[in-house]
């Protein structure tokens, strides 16, 4: 496992910029494609369907996510998981040396809600490595025993203001993901890839369309 000197090391190392810009257009993306879903249909323009928008902001954004990895060709894989009780499925990526999930919380400096999968994912960080201003390996904040975790865990955080992404964060959360070790505000940093166009949304509707209408009909997995 490789031991960096701090969270931003890390961080930079396992999703250097040029990722983590490709990575906030895709959440703009995911956000866009639910403003034109709802555009396209009637029932989602009522106050029933508004109940469903933050789910549909969730399966957009790992819609996008996914297929922007897939196109750039990026070293960071995806996988589509299930939880415990499995009714509840969710896109996990996947660096050398971390592993990812993805959530959408009410304010930048929250945690998200407790789900079995990143209470057990958080205990990958409950040994987590650093080197001090000495050189000395630690253990940073926790127990003085050998490390036996292969990957990190990060979460990428993301919320809106009246439908438009108002912040995208990816955070190291302690054990429990009760509070985080260290969270960095992806929208203050350099906007290196441009935002979906018009145009792009208006293509890649009809195959968010259908990947909504295989996660419903099928086992849910692919929401």
């Amino acid at each position: 496992m490789i031991v960096y000197d701090n969270e931003r090391k890390m961080i930079n190392s396992e999703l250097p910029i040029n990722v983590r810009s490709h990575l906030v257009s895709g959440i703009f993306t995911g956000y866009e494609l639910v403003k034109q879903l709802v555009k396209e249909t009637p029932w989602l323009q009522n106050a029933f369907g508004r109940n469903n928008y933050g789910s549909l902001r969730n399966s957009a954004v790992s819609f996008a996510l996914k297929q922007k990895i897939v196109q750039e060709h990026f070293q960071v894989g995806t996988e589509e998981k299930m939880n415990r009780r499995r009714n509840y499925g969710y896109l996990q990526l996947n660096t050398p040396s971390s592993i990812i999930d993805i959530c959408q919380v009410a304010h930048p400096l929250a945690v998200p809600r407790h789900a079995d999968f990143r209470f057990e994912n958080s205990f990958n960080n409950e040994q987590i490595e650093f080197i001090d201003e000495n050189g000395k390996l630690i253990l940073k904040n926790y127990m003085d025993v050998e490390p036996k975790n292969s990957s990190y865990y990060m979460i990428l955080t993301h919320g809106c203001e009246a439908d438009e992404p108002s912040f995208i964060r990816i955070g190291v959360p302690e054990l429990g993901v009760k509070k985080w070790m260290y969270q960095l505000d992806l929208l203050s940093e350099p906007r290196l890839v441009k935002l979906p166009t018009k145009e792009e949304i208006l293509t890649t509707i009809p195959k968010f369309k259908e990947h909504i209408l295989k996660g419903v009909q099928g086992d849910g997995q692919k929401l």
